[in-house]
């Protein structure tokens, strides 16, 4: 009776297991989505930015007046108004050129979008480690308590004399499984320290 209690226990565990497991994965799954979003929206600023300096070196070589000269600055001025709406760090910001008609942001607020944007990956992939680290432990601890339950179940089968040798080979493996989750633990406290 108390061997069928204690199968019960730990069956129990590792169902609860299962399922801190799935929602780990749920939430790996969406930092990576998170991680993968503030990389692209990093990407796309950094791109606007170099079409919307293209588009003002353009504009800077074109007699002012002319049809040419019109249209770039029209490039221009939509590329200042697209970055303002993707990218809210850059909201309010937007300078006009009197004597062109132009819109531009200063470099320094450029900068600082893309630095902004750049702390953003670096959470958003701080975030994912975390979760990583997090679905790996829970991972390791399943196993740990799968081989725990085996030994159980083995030690059950076995006489008293091959007892004690396995006892000891699968402790020693437990134990390696238990320092393993030991410096993931250590891991992810470090990573989230960063945030």
């Amino acid at each position: 009776a108390g061997l069928a209690i204690g199968a019960a226990v730990v069956y129990k565990k590792f169902f609860s297991l299962e399922a801190r497991i799935k929602k780990a994965e749920e939430a790996t799954e969406n930092a990576k989505v998170a991680a993968d979003g503030a990389k692209e929206a990093y990407d796309e600023l950094s791109s606007g930015i170099t079409e919307l300096k293209d588009a003002q070196n353009k504009l800077s070589g074109l007699t002012t007046g002319t049809l040419e000269f019109k249209q770039a600055l029209l490039e221009v001025n939509q590329q200042v108004l697209n970055l303002q709406k993707k990218f809210p760090q850059l909201l309010g910001k937007a300078k006009f050129d009197d004597a062109t008609g132009a819109m531009y942001f200063l470099e320094e607020d450029l900068d600082n979008a893309l630095e902004e944007q750049m702390k953003a990956v670096n959470r958003a992939n701080n975030a994912y480690s975390v979760a990583q680290l997090n679905e790996q432990q829970l991972k390791t601890q399943q196993t740990t308590l799968s081989k725990t339950t085996d030994i159980g179940l083995y030690r059950g089968n076995q006489s008293s004399s091959t007892d004690d040798e396995e006892k000891q080979k699968y402790q020693v493996k437990i134990n390696q499984a238990k320092a393993e989750i030991q410096a993931q633990k250590n891991t992810q406290e470090a990573l989230s320290r960063q945030f």
